[in-house]
This record gives C-alpha cells, sequence and structure tokens, in this order.
C-alpha cells in the first residue's frame, strides 16, 4: 500500500470549483452591501452638516447656509463636489468678508448621485429653512449609489430626517 503526502489534481480542481461558486454567490451580495454603507454613511455626514447649521444659526442668531460652494466661493448647483456650511451674514448665498465657513465640503463617491432642488438653503436665526424653490418642492436631499438610494428631508421648521428609498424612484 503506497502513502500519500499530497492532493491529487482532482481534488484541488474541486476545490477551486467550489471557491469560485461561492465568490460568484457572495460577490453581488457584498456589493450592495457596499452601496448600502455609502449611502447610509452619506445620509448621515448630510443630516450632521443640516444639524450643524441649524443648531448655529440659532446659538449665534446668525444665518447659515449649507450649499455646494464653487471655485468662485458662490453656491453651486453641483452637489456631488461636497456640501458646505458657512455662515452668511448678508445671505447672499457666497462665502465672502466677514463670513466664516464653519465644515468644509466632503467629496461625493463619483460612482454615487446626490440632488437637492436648489442650490443652497440658509438656516435663519430661528431655525427655520429660508430656501428658493417653487411652492409645495419637497425639500429633500436624495443619494443614490447603484440599486440602494436614501434620502434627507429637511422641514421648513429646519428639522431634519433620514428617509428610507420607498419615498422615491430615482435620484433626479
Amino acid at each position: 500500500m503506497r502513502l500519500s503526502n499530497g492532493f491529487t489534481l482532482l481534488e484541488v480542481l474541486i476545490v477551486i470549483v467550489i471557491i469560485g461558486i461561492v465568490i460568484g454567490i457572495a460577490l453581488p451580495s457584498m456589493q450592495a452591501s457596499t452601496q448600502k454603507n455609502r449611502v447610509d454613511t452619506m445620509l448621515n455626514k448630510i443630516e450632521k452638516s443640516l444639524i450643524l447649521a441649524r443648531n448655529h444659526s440659532q446659538n449665534y442668531i446668525k444665518p447659515v447656509t449649507v450649499c455646494p460652494l464653487g471655485d468662485n466661493k458662490e453656491c453651486s448647483n453641483n452637489w456631488s463636489t461636497g456640501i458646505d456650511v458657512f455662515i452668511d451674514d448678508n445671505g447672499n448665498l457666497k462665502l465672502e468678508d466677514p463670513d466664516t465657513l464653519l465644515k468644509g465640503g466632503f467629496a461625493v463617491n463619483a460612482q454615487d448621485q446626490i440632488s437637492f432642488p436648489a442650490k443652497g438653503l440658509t438656516f435663519n436665526t430661528d431655525g427655520q429653512v429660508s430656501v428658493s424653490v417653487a411652492v409645495g418642492t419637497t425639500l429633500r436631499f436624495r443619494y443614490c449609489s447603484g440599486s440602494q438610494r436614501g434620502g434627507v428631508d429637511i422641514a421648513s421648521s429646519g428639522r431634519t430626517e433620514v428617509i428610507d428609498d420607498s419615498l422615491f424612484a430615482n435620484c433626479d
């Protein structure tokens, strides 16, 4: 009788096939999980920025604007560049003297999509929101990553709420 000190080629091939099948099954769910985590993280960052702006406007009795700042330090519609929070003393949606930047923008993943119906919003000294949108427009940040999506609703009182994806179909 001959003793074996290793694996046969057939055994190695069977193990490789089984590993390939397991990876093939696990990879799609891992991508969805990664996308969901990215959406949840970004929604929490957005909500924290909004809460910071509202609290600062009430505590320091100054209007605070939340928007993506462009190269000329003016609010733009390109929310994917990041969300900035600054004291906007004159309410012109522009970071200039004597305004103060409270929080710099955090960039959005290039594969993801973010939208908001205005180029910026301002929290007044009483914590309420001031924004230029059509009457009846829902103030909602929408964030999508692949098939995963979520949002942050902002009430006119300034209160925020993270919402699930059942309230909207896409990020447009």
